[in-house]
């Protein structure tokens, strides 16, 4: 029908698969509201879920309350959850949003309290005191006067240890750097998830660093991978065992791998 990557793009198959599970919910589910009713449920997956944290040997969480909206019960779902530092909940994107918001049935309430921007403002301030820290957000829930300061204590951790925080350590020069753009050539970046070992939070870490294309993936040395790998924070190896190279030199030469062939049939966890 000639129109590529359509199917996908507007994700025919998640919407027709929600209608399949619909029928005998009434006739009413028929009609012609089924459609829009739908669409938030379908893009409420696994893959969606924010990225799990576990606490080192004598690592403290944050002060999760200090975030107003947040309160004890929740603060002890998200901990149960993997999610214990500010920077993840300011990490947290429009697919960790939507999983968190449905897991915890409060539908628009992570967007309406503004979690991510207040969390955001607690990352910023780990330069601070801890008393500055506490006094500015604490005051959004009751409480937080006391504990928060506990939190600006404990923020260091976080900002080192969260894996979604990019960020060179110094020990890389920065003339390995890979070739970076600053936005997609074309206005439209390639989908970097058919690469075996890329996935959502990973693609838009590489679109924060620059890097769009299957071109500039297959063009880093092993200098580039070396600066890559320390920028992400990667386990030393990981691209070079995940062959990122050879896959996006393949992609970008119009070719399939074993793995985009299996992403593009929807057979893989980042769809």
């Amino acid at each position: 029908m000639a129109f590529p990557g359509r199917i996908h793009r507007e994700e025919w198959i998640a919407q027709a698969k929600v209608l399949v599970g619909q029928k005998g919910t009434g006739s009413s589910g028929a009609g012609g509201s089924t459609g829009s009713d739908a669409q938030p449920e379908i893009v409420v997956t696994e893959d969606m879920r924010p990225t799990r944290r576990s606490l080192g040997a004598g690592e403290k969480a944050d002060d999760l309350k200090v975030i107003n909206g947040i309160g004890p019960v929740i603060e002890e779902k998200l901990n149960e959850e993997g999610i214990y530092f500010y920077q993840q909940v300011a990490d947290f994107d429009e697919d960790n949003t939507k999983w968190v918001d449905n897991h915890m049935a409060f539908p628009g309430r992570i967007h309406r309290e503004e979690w991510i921007a207040q969390a955001k403002v607690l990352v910023g301030q780990k330069g601070g005191s801890a008393g500055s820290t506490s006094g500015s957000v604490g005051a959004a829930g009751s409480g937080s006067g006391s504990s928060a300061s506990g939190s600006g204590a404990t923020a260091q951790p976080a900002a080192s240890a969260v894996g979604s925080a990019l960020g060179s350590s110094g020990a890389v020069p920065e003339s390995m750097k890979p070739t970076l753009l600053s936005s997609p050539e074309g206005g439209k970046a390639d989908d970097l998830k058919r690469i075996k070992g890329i996935g959502k939070v990973l693609e838009r870490n590489l679109h924060e660093m620059g890097i769009y294309h299957y071109e500039q993936l297959a063009a880093l040395t092993p200098d580039n991978i070396k600066w890559l790998t320390d920028y992400v924070s990667f386990p030393d190896g990981r691209i070079d065992d995940e062959k990122w190279t050879s896959q996006a030199k393949a992609l970008a030469d119009g070719k399939q791998t074993e793995y985009s062939q299996r992403f593009d049939k929807g057979d893989t966890p980042y769809k």
